[in-house]
């Protein structure tokens, strides 16, 4: 039986579908509700709490600067994939060594740690972020104070 274009496109259409709608699907699993905790010598910052953890983050960048901040929101659009190592704190895994010339791959994930609570300046108003430290300088930004996030299940 020979079918037609528009006929195979929708069977695809449905497979994909079918795939996607598995149950649970993956991508829609949750965890335990979790509030993210700032550890830090800074004792004004020690201890703040960023609650309301939605299920997605995406970085922001600038290309002026070597911070990139962390929206966190619901959604899939330009994930930026975190981690939690063993003792909660929460990571960007990679595995380039960008230091070797060429850059290659380490044969095993690392985790990194690069969060900042820095003053940033956005659409004529200026706020208190979490930000992330791009490369292994410390951020140009003067305010920027090194920070650890921790996961805390509430």
């Amino acid at each position: 039986m020979k079918l037609s274009t528009p006929t195979t496109i929708i069977l695809l259409a449905a497979s994909a579908n079918a795939q996607c709608t598995a149950s649970p699907p993956i991508y829609n699993e949750t965890s335990k509700p979790f509030s993210l905790v700032l550890t830090s010598d800074n004792s004004t910052i020690n201890g703040s709490t960023l609650i309301d953890v939605p299920s997605s983050a995406y970085f922001n960048y600038d290309p002026t600067t070597n911070i990139a901040i962390p929206i966190l929101t619901p959604g899939s659009e330009s994930p930026q994939l975190l981690a939690f190592d063993d003792q909660d704190r929460l990571n960007v895994q990679g595995y380039i060594d960008w230091a070797a010339s060429p850059p290659n791959s380490t044969g095993s994930t690392q985790a990194y740690y690069s969060w900042y609570a820095c003053q940033t300046y956005f659409s004529g108003y200026s706020y208190e972020n979490l930000a992330w430290g791009l490369g292994p300088e410390k951020p140009q930004n003067p305010t920027c104070v090194s920070v650890g996030v921790k996961r805390v299940f509430v």
